[in-house]
């Protein structure tokens, strides 16, 4: 899928994650190629917290929402981007072990943001992760997005569903489209990765390991670098 070839006057995204890093591990270099290429992209975070110890998840928290406000206010210190290309959202519903928090109270405030933001494209999780959170998330963007909710049919965006190394179970994770990416996408990726913190190189989210997983998605469509995606779309061409 080349990025740079969309004709439209609607250059917007919205990608809905669970928690603040997975928008950096899952996609962080198609992330940055779509506000290189003049997309206006919103990043919409679920849950707050991480169900860790109390301790381990404040400390992240801090971390999480220091790396957000970095982006989203000092790009040319990080992204790299027009400032008002990258917005953040956040619903704060806490993690899973204080309050469960699940589709039917999600899918409303991601069906408002979704008819706010009107995007051509939405990214959000694959439905293969094994991650309970990650999986409430993509159950209730599929939801917001049923063509019910729009008054015709091509309104309906295209759903582009990423996993987060190290969280896939079940049936394999099947990718349909992908990213190409160059070095200087991969490398803005591996930094926005890093600002959650260090990862051994054995970890599937270690900048080894996400680096050579967009080399191998490369090779398969014949570039340097891709990421990958399932293709959910609700309408078609």
């Amino acid at each position: 899928m080349n990025l740079k070839y969309i004709r439209t006057r609607n250059k917007k995204a919205l990608v809905v994650v669970a928690h603040p890093d997975d928008e950096a591990y899952g996609m962080g270099g198609t992330l940055h190629k779509l506000l290189q290429i003049g997309f206006i992209v919103r990043v919409l975070v679920c849950y707050s917290s991480c169900p860790l110890d109390m301790d381990r998840g404040v400390e992240r928290m801090e971390r999480y929402y220091g790396y957000h406000k970095q982006v989203c206010y000092s790009p040319r210190e990080f992204w790299t981007y027009v400032p008002d290309q990258l917005q953040l959202s956040a619903l704060n519903h806490s993690s899973r072990d204080e309050n469960p928090t699940r589709v039917f109270q999600l899918e409303p405030e991601i069906r408002k943001t979704v008819h706010e933001v009107n995007p051509l494209l939405v990214f959000t999780h694959s439905s293969c992760d094994l991650d309970e959170e990650h999986q409430v998330v993509a159950d209730a963007v599929r939801t917001a997005l049923r063509p019910q909710n729009f008054l015709t049919r091509s309104k309906v965006p295209d759903i582009l569903t990423f996993h987060v190394p190290g969280c896939t179970v079940g049936r394999p994770f099947s990718p349909s489209v992908f990213v190409a990416l160059d070095e200087n996408n991969v490398n803005v990726k591996l930094k926005a990765a890093l600002r959650y913190g260090e990862r051994t190189e054995s970890h599937p989210c270690s900048s080894r390991s996400l680096k050579s997983s967009a080399s191998h998605y490369g090779v398969l469509m014949g570039s340097a670098y891709a990421e990958a995606f399932e293709l959910e779309s609700l309408r078609f061409y």
